[in-house]
């Protein structure tokens, strides 16, 4: 009886668990952004909408509205400042979805550190979700760049490259 059961909860688990993978969210109803009260308001929002975008496939009904929501949370809010160096639109020519991910990344380590994050972290965040979504997000082209991204990470050699971006500026 109980191999049973755990033959029938591996196979709930491995036919249902795609779709747990992609977190769903809702843009606010009605969001705006009228002060800076309204950006503070919304930040559990934005850290909500990073996780759905680095999840969601490409396709999504919700995805454009929430690569708006961010967007415009993030031109407005002075919590947050994200610097776009050239390296990153390298990253992103592929895919340029993947751009939204990368200003997400960055925005959700400074809302959620209890402190001041350096820069170098702050990059490495957003390059950290860019290759989540790039691994789990459905519909992203292939991208040799991010493919050798990926074995820096595992080879622990992301955040030297990084830096070296960084200065090469």
């Amino acid at each position: 009886m109980t191999n049973r059961l755990l033959l029938t909860l591996a196979i709930f688990l491995i036919v249902f668990a795609p779709l747990a993978i992609c977190q769903e969210f809702k843009v606010p109803e009605g969001y705006k952004f009228s002060s800076q009260q309204d950006y503070t308001r919304y930040e559990p929002d934005v850290i909500r909408c990073v996780a759905f975008l680095e999840s969601a496939p490409m396709d999504h009904s919700e995805r454009k509205s929430a690569n708006a929501f961010l967007v415009q949370w993030l031109t407005g809010t002075s919590h947050v400042g994200v610097q776009v160096l050239p390296y990153v639109m390298d990253l992103v020519s592929e895919n340029k979805d993947l751009l939204a991910v990368y200003l997400g990344g960055w925005s959700r380590l400074v809302l959620q550190s209890t402190t001041s994050p350096d820069a170098i972290d702050c990059h490495l965040a957003g390059v950290h979700s860019v290759l989540k979504a790039y691994q789990t997000c459905e519909g992203i082209d292939s991208d040799s760049a991010l493919d050798e991204l990926l074995a820096l990470d595992k080879e622990g050699k992301l955040r030297e490259w990084v830096a070296e971006k960084m200065e090469a500026k």
